[in-house]
């Protein structure tokens, strides 16, 4: 399967320049270690620039995939990548996630990720766990230790089978008649199945 690159995806909007975009490698390997399946129901909490949200609903073509995001310039950004990419299984909600997980009664997604959180990691992770489906897989990302290390004993409390990975890219870059390698910020990718995949 292969998988958009960074420079595919709209982000030049002056409106929406600021809004975040999972790197691809990054994307790569935690849409890869949740195991996409194509009639999959995928959540995507905090979609950013559609990064996640967008190779999710091409690998779940049979599926549907719904990203939210409370920043209204970032919906408007996904809601542009999904038109680029021809992703008509693909839903863009402008809500918190905490105010949709709370009010959500529909069925169960078998995969979630969480992007961002606003300030309320905690919440989410609680409030998502109780929409995820049985044999479900919850992930998220995060560039900071201190959101990572707090969502890491949230998913220990919650889930037996968790993973965290630490993610390090470089690319190289020319330099004259040399080739440097140019680091990436690391990245924390956290993994967990709610059914004990072991058992």
């Amino acid at each position: 399967m292969d998988f958009f690159y960074d420079f595919e995806f709209i982000r030049n909007d002056k409106k929406s320049r600021t809004v975040p975009l999972t790197k691809r490698e990054t994307r790569i390997l935690t849409l890869g270690l949740m195991g996409i399946n194509p009639k999959d129901r995928f959540l995507d909490l905090g979609g950013g620039t559609g990064g996640i949200a967008c190779e999710a609903a091409k690998l779940a073509y049979m599926g549907e995939v719904i990203s939210l995001d409370k920043n209204e310039a970032a919906c408007h950004l996904i809601e542009r990548n999904k038109n680029r990419f021809g992703l008509e299984n693909l839903k863009v909600i402008n809500k918190e996630s905490v105010k949709y997980l709370k009010s959500y009664n529909g069925l169960k997604f078998e995969k979630i990720f969480i992007g961002g959180s606003g300030g309320n990691l905690e919440e989410i992770i609680n409030e998502s766990t109780k929409v995820l489906s049985d044999s479900g897989v919850i992930a998220a990302n995060f560039v900071t230790l201190n959101n990572c290390y707090l969502a890491y004993n949230e998913f220990k409390k919650l889930y037996e089978n968790v993973e965290l990975i630490n993610l390090n890219i470089s690319h190289s870059i020319d330099c004259k008649e040399n080739i440097m390698l140019k680091a990436e910020n690391p990245v924390f990718i956290l993994i967990a199945h709610k059914e004990n995949k072991f058992s």
